[in-house]
């Protein structure tokens, strides 16, 4: 008895223990998640939902067999075609950029942007009325020296073409003058480009112009010529010592871009290297007006750039202003150009690449400046040079050797290589007597060219090549 008793109280001490295992694992097992609302009634909602999506699983379940037979009647498509966008090609860059360089003259200029001064006495909140009344946001009011104002530069997003925009605004008797923000155009054309090389004897434009015999006596040292122009490659060993100073009036971020226009005239005129400039003497302060917008075509400049650039040239003491582009008559532009001029600066002008047809471009065409043609090795007229009476004067102006950004050598022809070597030979001028005025500087030059075509002074050669060995000769006399 004893015994069986023992092995009952064995028993239900097993089950004992069994059962409080049990009941310890449901207390720790994690509670499940319900449906809102929980209770039977959520799991049941939960059970529903799964037998729903299982039941849309089965419906949508193929067979492997008919799976494979569907497959087989399928068509194989091919494989859809990107369109792929090809680039630009340099022949369309080039007619894009034409078409719009034929614009009629006066239509070139910036759209939407208006340049404003105000008569003396005009308050801002004058000026702000009248900016708000014709929608005129304003980006600059700048101070220019030579126009003794300020000017100010508005742009509009309203679609009013910019003549009538301008119509409207010399409505009111506070406005002194409104015109456009006009576009210019560096006068270029190249040929590629090389690295250094030493003894080039390619340069034939000194020749042509007697500059090795003007050069035994004068370097044009001590006289500042301004490049009015795109940005100059600084670092280039041709122009080492050659720049003393620079301004970016495109924008205040320092230098942009070295580009090769303003490059290739640094060097036509004062090259210390490997080439010879001019007036290797001299001493060049840069203007960044000029950007170019593709590899192909010119710089353009707008109005704004070249009133802020030719007015701090101003303040650098520059004598000589090379202005080698060319566009429309600007009135703001060339009342500055006419205060330099009475201040005793030297402007000379490219006469333009447009051909015979092509209108008076300015400031070439202007009575202060000195317009000078292009000419090749044997004399003959750059094909592209404009016609016209304002020419002044001929220089060599194709396939000219130049210092290219980046230590390289290139080609360059246009009127605006021809206007860079006369910039030099004034520069060597002005070294034997600094006080030489203008107007006597201009006379020198014409009445010592050779002459060219027709007899006398014409409209395309102007008074002939210019010999700087002869001008230097009549200047010391």
């Amino acid at each position: 008895m004893k015994t069986g008793y023992v092995g009952l109280i064995d028993r239900l001490t097993f089950y004992a223990s069994l059962m409080a295992t049990l009941l310890l694992c449901v207390l720790l097992m994690p509670a499940p998640v319900l449906a809102e609302g929980g209770g039977s009634d959520a799991l049941d909602r939960l059970s529903a939902q799964a037998r729903s999506k299982q039941s849309q699983v089965n419906k949508r379940a193929v067979p492997k067999r008919r799976l494979r037979q569907r497959l087989k009647r399928r068509p194989v498509r091919a494989a859809r075609r990107v369109p792929v966008r090809k680039a630009r090609s340099p022949l369309l860059i080039k007619r894009l950029e034409l078409k719009w360089w034929l614009k009629p003259l006066a239509e070139r200029y910036v759209p939407r942007e208006v340049l404003l001064t105000f008569k003396p006495g005009t308050e801002t909140g004058q000026i702000a009325r009248i900016a708000a009344q014709h929608g005129l946001r304003l980006l600059a009011a700048e101070p220019n020296t030579l126009l003794d104002t300020k000017i100010y530069f508005f742009d509009y997003s309203r679609d009013i073409p910019v003549r009538d925009m301008l119509a409207a605004l010399k409505q009111h008797a506070a406005v002194a003058t409104a015109q456009p923000n006009y576009l210019y155009a560096t006068q270029q054309a190249g040929k590629g480009g090389w690295k250094a090389r030493k003894n080039y004897n390619l340069q034939y434009a000194l020749k042509n112009l007697d500059v090795a015999e003007a050069q035994d006596h004068l370097l044009g040292k001590g006289i500042i010529v301004a490049v009015i122009d795109s940005q100059m490659d600084l670092e280039h060993s041709e122009l080492a010592g050659v720049v003393v100073d620079a301004f970016n009036a495109i924008s205040r971020g320092g230098a942009g871009e070295p580009n090769t226009h303003g490059t290739a005239i640094g060097s036509i005129i004062a090259a210390r290297g490997q080439l010879t400039g001019v007036a290797p003497g001299a001493s060049i302060v840069t203007v960044r007006a000029f950007e170019g917008v593709s590899r192909f075509g010119p710089a353009l400049g707008t109005s704004r750039a070249l009133l802020q650039g030719v007015d701090w040239a101003f303040s650098r003491r520059a004598r000589i202003f090379n202005l080698s582009f060319a566009g429309p008559k600007d009135p703001l532009f060339l009342k500055a150009l006419t205060r330099l001029s009475a201040e005793g600066a030297i402007l000379i002008a490219s006469a333009g690449n447009e051909g015979d047809r092509s209108p008076a471009l300015y400031p070439a065409a202007a009575d202060m400046v000195i317009a000078v043609t292009a000419l090749n090795q044997k004399d003959n007229l750059f094909i592209a040079a404009s016609h016209g009476d304002y020419v002044e004067m001929a220089s060599p102006g194709v396939d000219i050797l130049v210092a290219l950004p980046g230590q390289r050598y290139g080609f360059m022809s246009g009127t605006s290589m021809a206007a860079a070597h006369i910039s030099g030979i004034a520069a060597l001028i002005l070294e034997h007597n600094r006080d030489l005025p203008a107007a006597e500087l201009r006379r020198i030059l014409v009445s010592t060219a050779e002459d060219l075509g027709a007899s006398g002074r014409d409209a395309l050669y102007g008074a002939g090549r210019v010999s700087a060995a002869k001008a230097i000769q009549a200047a010391l006399q």
